[in-house]
């Protein structure tokens, strides 16, 4: 079971999957629009459509909302994070995120980015600009739940040690959590990380009181 799946079954949270510009199964122009900078148009889709539906859906509370993302939709969620100006999410939880695009398998990289080097033909300002390193100052104030594995073959644990080493020096607070010899997918600590992502949220989200109840959904629900 997927935590997406898990929360809104068990814990009556609106889960939203978007397919926004750069998205795969759409057409190769939708597809390649972040080509050369990514982290850009998709973080502008992302915000745009949550401010959307947190005002026409009078269901959702524009006070709880969370980011999510594991791997790429990890280096998604840090960035609508560190992005976030109009304040749109409460916290943030990014899992094995990719955090550097160079450092990251070249043959995913260079398709999207170009080559990282420096000089004609290259693209070493957008690989700069496109990395949470770059970025880590904009977490000042944001709640952050920061997870991997430590055996990750696929997204090294040097990019989540980089991402905290860069946090640590801007003074942000974070909260960081390691499963040791665990790899991308965390298969064997699922039921832990699933059950410390809930206590995350819970401590970004406490339970409503009687007068949080009343104001959002009129008094009849606090009966």
């Amino acid at each position: 079971m997927y935590l997406s799946h898990r929360s809104s079954s068990c814990r009556s949270w609106v889960v939203l999957d978007m397919d926004v510009r750069g998205a795969a199964g759409q057409d190769l122009s939708f597809m390649y629009k972040p080509a050369w900078k990514l982290g850009e148009v998709e973080v502008h889709d992302h915000l745009a459509v949550t401010k959307s539906l947190v005002s026409e859906l009078e269901f959702i509370d524009g006070a709880r909302v969370v980011a999510f993302g594991w791997g790429h939709g990890g280096y998604n969620a840090a960035r609508m994070l560190s992005q976030d100006v109009e304040n749109l999410f409460t916290c943030a939880t990014v899992v094995n995120p990719i955090t550097d695009w160079s450092l990251y398998a070249s043959y995913y990289s260079e398709r999207y980015m170009g080559s990282a080097q420096v000089g004609p033909g290259g693209n070493y300002r957008g690989y700069e600009e496109s990395s949470l390193l770059f970025h880590a100052g904009n977490f000042k104030n944001k709640s952050l739940f920061l997870v991997y594995g430590s055996g990750d073959t696929d997204v090294h644990s040097a990019h989540t040690l980089k991402f905290s080493r860069a946090l640590t020096e801007k003074g942000i607070i974070f909260r960081q959590q390691t499963y040791t010899d665990e790899g991308h997918d965390l298969e064997r600590v699922r039921f832990h990380l699933y059950r410390s992502v809930e206590q995350y949220m819970t401590d970004c989200f406490p339970p409503y009181n009687e007068e949080e109840l009343s104001l959002l959904f009129g008094k009849d629900a606090i009966l």
